[in-house]
């Protein structure tokens, strides 16, 4: 089973995450850790404030961890990480000045992130 991975904004700043495992729901949260170690407890983060991205199970050319919502650049071209619904698949929407056209997830390998658009 894949593991589903969730990164956790609150009010604009990354919170925590959330992983669904085979036995339930699990979060971690890094600055509430006394040690600031990676503790998972069963917990699920709720509240106002609290937006959720999924990861999209795939690393940029530092080997960073991409979530929806993540800014990527390919040379001078931006890029973010978008969820297409008719298509039930990421893919990459041009953003900022980029006019180009929408771009399938294999090309991320020599793509890095630059930030998201949560922050």
């Amino acid at each position: 089973m894949r593991t589903i991975k969730l990164r956790v904004f609150h009010n604009g700043k990354v919170f925590g995450y959330e992983e669904l495992r085979a036995d339930g729901w699990y979060s971690m949260c890094p600055d509430l850790n006394p040690d600031k170690g990676e503790r998972w407890d069963r917990i699920v983060m709720t509240g106002d404030g609290f937006t959720r991205v999924q990861s999209t199970g795939l690393r940029d050319k530092n080997r960073k961890e991409i979530y929806e919502g993540d800014i990527v650049a390919s040379g001078k071209k931006l890029y973010t990480i978008a969820w297409q619904k008719e298509e039930a698949r990421f893919w990459l929407a041009p953003t900022g000045n980029n006019t180009g056209s929408w771009k399938f997830m294999d090309e991320l390998s020599h793509m890095e992130i630059i930030g998201n658009i949560y922050q």
